[in-house]
C-alpha cells in the first residue's frame, strides 16, 4: 500500500465502500421483494376467505331462520316457503364455504366446517324438520321446536362460532 498514490487509496476505499453499498441495495430490493409476495398472497387468499366466511355465516344463520319458520308454519303455503329458503340457504352456505375454502386451500378446518354444517342440515336437524312439516297444531309445534332446541341448536351455535373464530384467526 505504501507504493500506491493517496488518490488510489481513496479510490479503493471508495470502491469498498461502493461494493457495501450496493450489496446493501441488492439485499433489501430482494427483502422488500419478498414481502410484497408474501403481502400479494395474503390479499389474494387470506383475505378473500374472510369475507366468504361472514357471508357462509350469515347464510348459516338464515338456515336456522327458515327451519325455525317451519316450526311456526301451519300451513302448506308456509312450509312451502319455509323449505323454499332452507334449500336457497344451504346452496348459499355451500357456495360460499367452496369459495373460502378455494382461498384458503391449506386450512384443512374449512372443509370440515363445511361437512359439518352439510351434516346439520341434512341429518342433524331431519327430525325436527319433519316435525315440523308435518305439524298442524300448536302441540306438535312446540314438539318439533323441541327437537329443534335440543338437537339443532346447539350445532348451529357451535358452527357459528368456529366460523367467526376462524375469520377472525385467517384475518390477524
Amino acid at each position: 500500500m505504501r507504493n500506491i498514490p493517496v488518490v488510489g487509496k481513496f479510490l479503493t476505499v471508495f470502491a469498498l465502500f461502493g461494493i457495501c453499498a450496493i450489496l446493501i441495495a441488492a439485499y433489501s430490493a430482494v427483502q422488500i421483494k419478498t414481502i410484497d409476495k408474501s403481502y400479494s398472497d395474503l390479499i389474494e387468499h387470506d383475505s378473500a376467505a374472510a369475507p366468504n366466511l361472514a357471508l357462509a355465516n350469515h347464510a348459516l344463520l338464515n338456515g336456522r331462520a327458515a327451519l325455525a319458520d317451519m316450526m311456526i308454519a301451519f300451513t302448506e303455503e308456509g312450509n312451502a316457503a319455509a323449505e323454499v329458503e332452507a334449500k336457497a340457504t344451504r346452496g348459499e352456505f355451500a357456495q360460499l364455504m367452496d369459495k373460502a375454502i378455494a382461498s384458503v386451500p391449506g386450512d384443512s378446518r374449512l372443509p370440515a366446517l363445511k361437512d359439518e354444517a352439510l351434516r346439520l342440515y341434512n341429518i342433524t336437524c331431519k327430525n325436527a324438520w319433519n316435525l315440523g312439516r308435518t305439524a298442524s297444531n300448536v302441540e306438535e309445534a312446540l314438539a318439533s321446536q323441541k327437537a329443534f332446541g335440543m338437537e339443532c341448536q346447539p350445532v348451529f351455535a357451535r358452527i357459528g362460532a368456529k366460523l367467526t373464530q376462524i375469520a377472525m384467526e385467517i384475518t390477524t
